[in-house]
């Protein structure tokens, strides 16, 4: 199995450079000067490729000692088409339950500002290699340790289409038999589950805390056998929106350098806090060179996904049917309209009714109101605390299936 090259995508383009005219040219500099902009709007046209960092193992069993990638490093082969519904390989990698693991959890506390050194030292013992088979080829990646009994999050186009997973903990180089407990395609997140007990769980930090120009660095195993691998760079944008493999996300894009193998590694702040989950980087077309183009799935995002997989073992979205927004004049979620059918509005939610508590905890955006929807889950109910008219409201109903 190559490296898989995502769908093309028209996230930038080469600009023309400015040209400062010194004389009339003659025949030839009009020559040149034609060639010169043919090759220009050559380039402008050619979209970026956004590829996923996968490794690549071939012609290797799970007890190999050698963990080389054998995949070409320009990283690209398979063209960035998605498959057709059916088409994609069944992933049956053996099933763990779901419903008895912790959650995961994100710190408030932004802590000290640490060293380099300092926050590969804190972070290295919580960062894996994982390792999947199919009938005939391998994959490589990374992987994030959740829990101390062996809870692990990667990204599911590491495991996907594989028969059997294996994580390797670069601690003490042991490697374990993985089950997997859920993915989630759309998000490209996957949990796995190993036999082991002791490991060190990655702190989280808030990802909606990021800003443009932040430090951070990303810890993974580039080319899949580099194991413990840091680079360094800083936040270049926050809510990148990106389509990858047909599914839209908003995505942390990072100067940190991500390469094949990277996969589900671990994106970290200047506090040794796991922001994201690397999971791509753009790359041009091979007549364009760029550098620090890479992709990470905010971990405040990735947290609904994960805790729902932890819990049922299958993605669910929740829903309580209205359309809101921030509210503008101090800290809640305006209600901007109820779906007819909505258990919310039979419950006697209101358009304009502002909602500031959600199951007890304060919410002071939209964002803070879908943590508490995702924590509570399909077919629960939910309290809410409204602001009608100079009063407090208290209306429950269920949510539902989105």
């Amino acid at each position: 199995m190559r490296n898989y090259m995502f769908d093309r995508s028209g996230i930038g383009s080469v600009p023309a450079p400015a040209v400062r005219p010194r004389r009339r040219p003659g025949a030839r500099g009009v020559l040149a000067a034609a060639v010169f902009l043919l090759l220009i709007a050559a380039l402008t046209a050619s979209s970026v490729l956004l590829y996923r960092m996968q490794g690549s193992l071939a012609g290797q069993s799970p007890s190999s000692s050698d963990h080389d990638s054998t995949g070409d490093p320009d990283f690209g082969v398979r063209p960035g088409v998605s498959a057709a519904p059916g088409e994609a390989p069944q992933t049956t990698i053996p099933r763990a339950p779901a419903g008895t693991a912790p959650l995961m959890s994100i710190s408030d506390d932004r802590g000290a500002i640490l060293s380099g050194a300092e926050i590969y030292e804190k972070v290295l013992p919580s960062v894996v290699s994982v390792t999947a088979y199919s009938e005939s080829s391998g994959s490589s990646g990374s992987g994030i340790t959740l829990s101390a009994d062996g809870y692990i999050i990667t990204n599911y186009h590491v495991i996907e289409g594989s028969r059997e997973a294996w994580v390797t903990l670069l601690t003490n180089g042991l490697t374990c038999p993985a089950q997997l407990v859920g993915y989630y395609a759309e998000l490209d997140l996957a949990v796995l589950k190993i036999d082991a007990q002791g490991l060190v769980p990655a702190e989280f930090g808030s990802s909606r805390l990021l800003e443009p120009g932040e430090p951070v660095y990303a810890i993974g195993n580039p080319m899949g056998y580099l194991y413990g691998t840091i680079t360094d760079g800083i936040v270049s944008a926050t809510g990148r929106s990106v389509t990858i493999g047909g599914h839209s996300m908003s995505l942390i894009q990072t100067s940190a350098a991500l390469n094949s193998g990277n996969s589900g590694g671990a994106l970290v702040n200047a506090r040794g806090q796991v922001v994201g989950v690397t999971v791509a980087k753009i790359d041009p077309p091979s007549d364009v060179t760029t550098e620090g183009l890479g992709l990470a799935i905010p971990i405040s995002e990735a947290r609904r996904c994960v805790n729902t997989l932890l819990r049922r073992g299958e993605m669910e979205n929740p829903a309580m049917g209205i359309t809101c927004a921030d509210w503008q004049e101090g800290d809640g979620v305006e209600v901007r309209s109820l779906n007819d059918d909505s258990p919310a509005k039979a419950a006697g939610l209101l358009p304009h009714d502002i909602i500031v508590a959600a199951n007890g905890v304060p919410v002071a955006t939209v964002d803070e109101l879908k943590d508490v929807i995702y924590d509570a889950g399909v077919g629960e109910e939910l309290s809410c605390s409204v602001l009608r008219g100079g009063q407090t409201l208290e209306i429950v109903f269920r949510l539902y299936e989105m």
